[in-house]
């Protein structure tokens, strides 16, 4: 008998969750709430890779590495309202790829030597 395959394109939820860098279970509520497509079977679920790509479920520091600022920036973009921020009930804030995306091409960046905050 065959055994159900997911296609190459889809994941597991677990490497979903490492892949946008969140905790499996934000993505897990995101499926529930109906803001993530996803598959079960056999107990698995599935997302599809390229969905979870552009999905609006970003946390400040994988949307700051996907553009190549820092989260101080991403911060200072939301209090200034350059940028909406969706804050999760343990206080994470979750930034729309297409609004990300938005707010970068807004934002002219030219990082010249020496001009990067120190940690």
């Amino acid at each position: 008998m065959l055994r159900w395959r997911p296609p190459p394109h889809h994941v597991t939820v677990e490497a979903a969750a490492r892949i946008v860098g969140l905790t499996p279970r934000t993505l897990y509520n995101a499926i529930a709430a109906g803001r993530l497509p996803a598959v079960r079977h056999d107990g698995v679920t599935h997302v599809d890779r390229e969905t979870l790509l552009e999905a609006p479920l970003l946390q400040i520091g994988a949307a700051a590495r996907r553009i190549g600022r820092c989260r101080k920036t991403l911060r200072r973009w939301i209090e200034a309202g350059r940028l909406h921020a969706h804050i999760s009930a343990g206080g994470r804030r979750f930034v729309a790829l297409a609004a990300l995306r938005r707010a970068a091409a807004a934002s002219p960046h030219s990082p010249s030597p020496g001009s990067h905050h120190r940690r």
